[in-house]
């Protein structure tokens, strides 16, 4: 999903665009989209539990990336899936086929 999709859906739930958390969250997504890899290696350092409880503390910002990354894979495959960590998410990946470094 393009970040303006995210910032849509945000605004409509949470009342504000909270675009900083969804630049964060995919902040990488030019390294890969550039490279011979799968763009959705992107999704591997930050669309997972662990790396937003990192980088976030405060609920609301927390439950904005939480949606980010259901959504993204909602959009994707049509499945509600919110990776605990980077291994996890890793082998939903390998699960849908998609080759990842």
């Amino acid at each position: 999903m393009r970040i303006s999709d995210h910032v849509d859906i945000t605004i409509q739930i949470f009342g504000k665009s909270h675009e900083d958390v969804h630049e964060w969250l995919d902040a990488t997504f030019p390294k890969w989209i550039n490279s011979n890899q799968s763009p959705f290696n992107h999704w591997l350092a930050r669309h997972h539990v662990q790396a937003i409880n990192e980088q976030y503390s405060d609920k609301e910002q927390r439950a904005v990336a939480y949606l980010h990354v259901i959504c993204d894979i909602a959009s994707r495959w049509g499945e509600y899936f919110l990776p605990s960590n980077e291994k996890a998410l890793s082998n939903y990946l390998i699960g849908k086929g998609i080759m990842i470094v």
